[in-house]
């Protein structure tokens, strides 16, 4: 483990794992214990929540050009539609009460996707 270390131009999103991928290639046997649990503190309201998943999907680019063979694992399929009908959706502010959960999911997916094409362009990267 102190040979592989997290990769430190990855940034927060994936970061854990690209890491974890690294080391399951190597052979490193990993345990799942469901009995553990973990609790995280983080409140966002709906901005932070945006930037936080923009954040997380600019690093996408970075992951795929190392690990290609999991691009359709991490990059949605159809993104680019994807992206437009979330934005129409999002915007006729039908679903924000209607279905919160639907809602919260577009708000997601939109800005991940933002998030992945803003870090092609800062990464010059193609996917």
């Amino acid at each position: 483990l102190q040979q592989e270390l997290f990769d430190e131009y990855m940034g927060f999103g994936f970061e854990d794992s690209e890491l974890g991928y690294r080391l399951m290639k190597k052979g490193i046997r990993m345990i799942f214990d469901s009995s553990t649990k973990v609790y995280h503190k983080h409140y966002y309201d709906l901005e932070a929540f945006r930037k936080r998943q923009k954040t997380s999907g600019k690093n996408v680019p970075l992951f795929v050009k190392k690990h290609p063979e999991l691009k359709s694992t991490i990059v949605p399929k159809n993104w680019k539609i994807k992206k437009i009908l979330c934005s129409m959706l999002i915007k006729s502010g039908i679903f924000q009460k209607l279905s919160p959960l639907f809602y919260a999911k577009m708000e997601y997916l939109l800005h991940y996707i933002i998030g992945i094409e803003e870090g092609m362009k800062k990464y010059n990267i193609r996917l």
